[in-house]
């Protein structure tokens, strides 16, 4: 995820994951400007309706961003809890055809 985590990502981040054929996914926030409540509502309402068919864990860079999902109900990725900071190098691209930002659990992507 990179930018801003709101709405309008939100959404975009629950029509690729019902488009994909992956049954899990990890997004990173790690390179997210800013985190909006809103979105996290978004993102928990899409997760508790696929709550048997698809997977969906969080990484938060920033305690902050850890309480916001948290108060939604939504999973943190293993360990990623306790992260300050955001980690890599903040170069975007590309990973096997992917937008990085967005994997599954594998490393295989979501199209965007």
């Amino acid at each position: 995820m990179y930018g801003a985590f709101d709405g309008a990502s939100a959404w975009a981040l629950r029509v690729q994951m019902d488009e994909s054929a992956a049954d899990a996914f990890v997004i990173d926030l790690a390179h997210a400007e800013e985190a909006c409540e809103f979105a996290a509502c978004v993102l928990a309402g899409w997760v508790r309706e696929h709550r048997r068919e698809k997977q969906v864990r969080f990484r938060a860079a920033t305690r902050e961003q850890a309480r916001l999902l948290a108060a939604f109900g939504l999973d943190l990725d293993a360990g990623e809890h306790a992260a300050v900071e955001p980690v890599g190098d903040g170069a975007t691209g590309e990973l096997d055809g992917f937008p990085l930002g967005l994997r599954s659990p594998e490393g295989a992507g979501v199209p965007a």
